[in-house]
């Protein structure tokens, strides 16, 4: 099919140009970067804050195999709601 054979050399050079822009950077180290989320701005707590990146990191690696991101969001919103009152909303995408 020439269609997937276009697709497949079209991704094929995105991942060389992927490689080349990560030369000279720890595999490890950029594993640990993208794993942990990045909070810019926050009016919580800090020990509530860390609690709900706990609570959104633990949801999302449990549903990411089978990438239902749809009870991943019904997973935190429900959490939150019981553990800080019924304020929260939830969306992931």
């Amino acid at each position: 099919n020439i269609q997937s054979f276009s697709w497949q050399r079209r991704r094929n050079r995105k991942m060389d140009m992927d490689k080349k822009q990560l030369n000279g950077v720890d595999q490890n180290d950029l594993k640990k970067l993208m794993s942990k989320p990045l909070v810019k701005y926050s009016d919580m707590p800090t020990e509530m804050g860390a609690e709900t990146v706990e609570i959104i990191t633990m949801a999302v690696d449990k549903f990411q195999g089978t990438k239902n991101y749809e009870a991943a969001a019904q997973l935190i919103k429900n959490t939150l709601d019981k553990k800080f009152g019924l304020t929260w909303h939830c969306a992931i995408g």
